[in-house]
């Protein structure tokens, strides 16, 4: 688009309607408040979209994605996210929730604890696994062009932290939500979704190359903090803490990483 119109404004304008439209689209498939989903992406995703843009796009497509998921729609579902690995090949990792969510509804002892506690170990040893291979092929392949990120103070040391902080508020402000409430196929994935972004957001601090690992499951917050709102009643007070909370994400990561000069 840039390179048609010479436009930076005109750039920013169409990579944002492609990342809101699927945002919104989503929302309504589901339901649910169109202005909560757009709250929240603006609020804990736009600033990243200005550097990882492609991988926003895609981010947002996993949330269509997600729409069709939640109505037992596997094929399209998959299909969405064969649509966001044309944008960036990470979007890949989204299957992984896909097939989850189908083995959840056909089998009710992967709700018990102790198979929770397996499948959560195996889902972050794959993206622990996934983040070695992406340091190995950068530092080896890519050392030129991305070597000097996560070497030292310089570069990407405020955005992993920022992540985890907003991976254990979501964790927070969901088990206030659910807590109490009777569970179903829905919020046996969401829990997966969000119980599980700590440990690997965990694992980003560990390996900053792969940080953005965690995009996918952690910015599902996006549908699933509307969804509580519309199904179970989120209190007041939680809905006023996320919207404070989420305010100062958003000025917090407005400058992620710090200069170089």
């Amino acid at each position: 688009i840039s390179k048609l119109t010479y436009s930076d404004q005109h750039f920013l304008f169409f990579t944002q309607l492609l990342i809101l439209l699927p945002i919104a689209f989503a929302a309504h498939r589901l339901r649910i408040s169109v202005v909560w989903a757009v709250f929240i992406y603006l609020a804990i995703l736009f600033n990243t979209s200005l550097n990882a843009t492609r991988q926003v796009i895609a981010v947002s497509f996993c949330l269509l994605s997600l729409s069709f998921l939640l109505q037992n729609k596997y094929l399209k579902s998959i299909v969405w996210v064969v649509v966001a690995y044309g944008f960036h090949h990470s979007a890949v990792l989204f299957i992984v929730f896909v097939f989850l969510h189908h083995w959840l509804n056909n089998h009710s002892f992967g709700t018990k604890k102790s198979v929770v506690l397996l499948i959560s170990l195996g889902i972050v040893l794959f993206f622990t696994v996934f983040s070695s291979v992406g340091m190995y092929l950068i530092e080896n392949l890519l050392a030129d062009d991305y070597g000097s990120y996560g070497s030292d103070n310089k570069f990407g040391t405020k955005f992993p932290i920022a992540l985890f902080g907003l991976s254990l508020f979501n964790a927070f402000v969901y088990y206030w939500a659910v807590k109490g409430k009777r569970q179903n196929a829905v919020l046996y994935l969401f829990n997966y979704l969000v119980y599980l972004c700590p440990a690997i957001c965990f694992s980003g601090l560990l390996s900053r190359y792969a940080v953005r690992v965690v995009y996918y499951p952690l910015f599902m917050f996006i549908l699933i903090f509307p969804y509580l709102i519309k199904n179970l009643g989120v209190p007041p007070k939680a809905k006023g803490l996320v919207v404070f909370a989420y305010i100062v994400y958003f000025f917090l990561t407005m400058v992620p990483y710090e200069s170089s000069f």
